[in-house]
């Protein structure tokens, strides 16, 4: 058997594969047009221009929903949509432990409780079953985490927030163009949000989008990302406490470019995926991603973990082995906790400032409502998941060669 580069073997990469390398590449000539576009104009500020209007038309028509809305971030986007289906004081919305904080800030800035939903083993994602196991009389809202590029199993998800009265809100900051059942991820729920941060798959540097069919909810969102002021009328009369969220028009001109590119970026990274799948499915010891019946992965990352009744090694020493392959792999996904065991949430002598209480009656602690095992699975998960970059540039040399290099230390380390 080959030696491994670990120990002092040929890397099965001939040249070091760096996926924050093709970052240049993401932005061409489009898009800096599209900027000098704005400044020119002299109204960088949406309140001015036209770029942020017709981003939100454009993506509206591209996801087939009624409405889009604009903001800052996908942060800011989450918060908004929750903040429009009513979250509010003392209320509770059901998310994944696996996710970013992202996910979690809108919930607790609007006074309410995250509540977390294990999630599936072979998928990730949050599951219909966890979710109605968790919803109580003070659930508000589902917000549901397509993670890594997966779609949930939204039609279960949807029917069970329904017959409980529970709106649905959809993070799809990880997987545009994900599909379940022939439609796309953040169409289902009554708000889809999205995220253009420079990690996802496409970007304007930081901003976020939500998509609804419903009038109403549309309108309060334009209100809340833009301090509630009602642009329509001449006299500034907020009707609730919105958040200054506007995205500006520099971004909304970045982000109608990098719209264009989206379907040709997914298509892609199908492709490369495809060729993994391809050349590792028989791998021994590996498990690689389910993409359930229905599904359309969009491969924000490639999952990778060990199949534990063959390989004992350590999740840390086959990812150490791996990157001396030249596979840019790494482990510790969201810091390799559940976003309940961050110190936020643990050890409140941290904090900096006072904020909401967040702890039902009896409750003697965030980190007492928030314990260790509280998601068995997804505790687990997070300490086996090596996550392999994706980029729409790889070139047929690379994706052979890294697969290459994951079949190597696979077939290595199943046999010791």
């Amino acid at each position: 058997m080959e030696k491994l580069a670990l120990h002092g073997g040929e890397p099965a990469c001939s040249t070091k594969i760096d996926p924050t390398s093709h970052r240049p590449l993401r932005f061409g000539a489009g898009e800096k047009d599209a900027l000098l576009r704005v400044v020119d104009s002299g109204a960088l500020c949406r309140t001015f221009g036209s770029e942020a209007l017709s981003l939100e038309r454009e993506f509206a028509e591209y996801f087939g929903s009624g409405y889009a809305v604009a903001s800052s971030s996908g942060t800011a986007a989450i918060h908004t949509a929750l903040a429009a289906v009513g979250v509010g004081w003392q209320d509770e919305v059901i998310t994944s432990p696996i996710t970013d904080m992202g996910s979690i800030t809108g919930i607790i800035k609007q006074g309410a409780r995250p509540v977390f939903a294990d999630v599936d083993p072979c998928a990730f994602n949050m599951t219909p079953e966890t979710i109605e196991a968790a919803i109580t009389a003070r659930t508000r809202a589902i917000l549901v985490v397509h993670l890594a590029g997966l779609a949930c199993d939204m039609e279960r998800i949807c029917e069970i927030a329904a017959g409980r009265g529970v709106a649905v809100v959809e993070d799809v900051a990880q997987s545009w163009l994900a599909g379940y059942k022939g439609r796309l991820a953040g169409t289902f729920g009554q708000i889809g949000c999205f995220s253009y941060n420079g990690y996802k798959h496409i970007s304007t540097g930081d901003g976020g989008m939500c998509v609804t069919e419903d009038p109403e909810l549309a309108r309060r969102m334009r209100l809340f990302v833009d301090k509630a002021y009602d642009r329509s009328k001449s006299v500034r009369n907020p009707e609730v406490f919105g958040m200054n969220y506007r995205m500006t028009e520099l971004q909304a001109a970045v982000g109608r470019v990098q719209l264009r590119k989206l379907a040709n970026i997914i298509a892609r990274r199908r492709k490369i995926a495809a060729s993994f799948f391809a050349a590792l499915e028989k791998t021994p010891g590996l498990l690689l991603p389910a993409v359930p019946e229905g599904s359309a992965h969009s491969w924000w990352y490639l999952v990778l973990r060990a199949d534990r009744q063959r390989i004992k090694t350590s999740t840390a020493e086959l990812t150490e082995a791996l990157a001396a392959e030249g596979v840019p792999a790494w482990t510790g996904y969201c810091g390799g906790l559940p976003v309940y065991l961050y110190d936020c949430f643990q050890d409140d002598s941290k904090a900096f400032y006072r904020m909401a209480p967040l702890l039902p009656g009896g409750a003697g602690s965030l980190a007492g409502l928030y314990p260790r095992g509280l998601c068995p699975v997804a505790e687990e998960l997070l300490g086996e998941m090596i996550i392999v970059a994706m980029s729409e540039f790889y070139n047929e040399r690379e994706v052979r060669e890294m697969a290459q290099g994951i079949d190597k230390v696979f077939c290595w380390y199943s046999r010791v």
